[in-house]
């Protein structure tokens, strides 16, 4: 009889949200092909955090977690006549180290943040 593999797993969950949103980079070099950067436009910018959990059987609820993360948006960023969050001079890498570090604080154990501009290009923060 063959002997049973045991295999070490990690349980994770990752919850996704898009927000609109504006910002810029004003230190866009203003004689290159990206120095409309510099400008103020638009994205819809795609957060995803993933998060260890103890056990498979909702040990984190995901609708609880994605509120919180919009509800500390809605505290932390001015909203736009249009809607959309005013996120200043912040990248994709900026705003998901500053959403690790305060899921982080507020005790979830956050391994991974990502934002993403329209789903295109992502910065990535992780743990460790």
């Amino acid at each position: 009889m063959a002997t049973p593999v045991v295999v070490t797993t990690r349980v994770l969950v990752e919850v996704r949200l898009a927000v609109p949103g504006f910002h810029a980079w004003p230190e866009a070099p203003q004689d290159s092909p990206i120095g409309f950067l510099a400008s103020k436009h638009r994205h819809t910018f795609h957060i995803r955090a993933r998060i260890a959990v103890a056990h498979q059987d909702r040990d984190l609820e995901f609708i609880m977690l994605k509120r919180q993360i919009h509800g500390h948006l809605e505290s932390s960023c001015v909203r736009a006549p249009s809607g959309g969050f005013e996120f200043g001079s912040m990248s994709c890498e900026m705003l998901a180290t500053e959403l690790l570090h305060y899921l982080r604080n507020c005790g979830f154990r956050v391994t991974e943040v990502g934002v993403s501009e329209d789903n295109e290009f992502e910065g990535i923060v992780q743990v460790g």
